[in-house]
């Protein structure tokens, strides 16, 4: 399913020109997206007032700045980022003695080498 085209683009003012707010003919309310790892993060704000909007914007960019600093995976739909959340469970697992070592190397050597990298 493709998106709808966006329509009254605009900057933040006073914050990189990768954050912008906009509105699509689908919804009266404003969005904001982040250019951010060579993708858009897309969120609605919510809000039919632009003043509004634009607050959520920045709250939404310094969510994900931060987000970034803690080493947080801001794309949180990837599968790289799935595929880190389960090495960690199954560490949990190993961790309490209810599975195998040898399960945890065998999982990250057949994502490092045959998964992710024919996804990227």
């Amino acid at each position: 399913m493709g998106r709808t085209n966006p329509y009254d683009i605009e900057s933040v003012s006073g914050y990189p020109n990768a954050l912008q707010i906009y509105r699509i003919p689908a919804s009266s309310a404003w969005q904001v997206r982040l250019f951010v790892g060579r993708k858009y993060l897309r969120k609605s704000t919510r809000c039919e007032s632009k003043a509004e909007a634009v607050k959520f914007a920045k709250r939404f960019y310094d969510d994900v700045k931060l987000a970034e600093r803690l080493d947080f995976d801001v794309h949180r739909d990837s599968f790289a980022a799935c595929a880190n959340h389960l090495m960690k469970r199954q560490e949990a697992l190993v961790g309490r003695g209810e599975r195998d070592e040898r399960l945890i190397s065998e999982d990250r050597k057949k994502l490092a080498k045959d998964i992710l990298p024919f996804l990227e």
